[in-house]
């Protein structure tokens, strides 16, 4: 009964300390594998994907967004002006449907330009 009670323990303990941590990501410090130039005075951000509010998006990677300076200025001519990329962990076949289809889930998502 020992060895079984033992067992069992260990089992628990594998499966609540042996769990990967979460680790945090760093949009910031993240060194991308690519170049993609930052003009004078925009600003970047960096997330990873699936995005935190667009979880059914099927792919992993990270987000890269370049905001414009005006971007959160209504009264220039860039406001809420951004170019960004998906840098996948693999190989994706796409069209403009899959595009749209992934673009849907997001909060900002205007349907009546597509």
């Amino acid at each position: 009964m020992k060895n079984h009670t033992l067992l069992l323990f260990c089992l628990i303990s594998l499966g609540t300390f042996g769990q990967s941590p979460k680790v945090d990501f760093d949009g910031k410090k993240w060194e991308a594998p690519y170049s993609l130039e930052l003009p004078k005075g925009w600003d970047i951000e960096r997330f990873t994907i699936p995005i935190e509010f667009a979880p059914s998006i099927p792919y992993k990677g990270v987000e890269d967004i370049r905001f414009t300076p005006g971007w959160g200025k209504a009264e220039t001519n860039d406001y809420w002006s951004y170019a960004f990329l998906w840098y996948l962990d693999s190989t994706i076949n796409f069209d403009s449907k899959i595009i749209y289809q992934n673009q849907a889930p997001h909060p900002l998502q205007h349907n009546q330009h597509m």
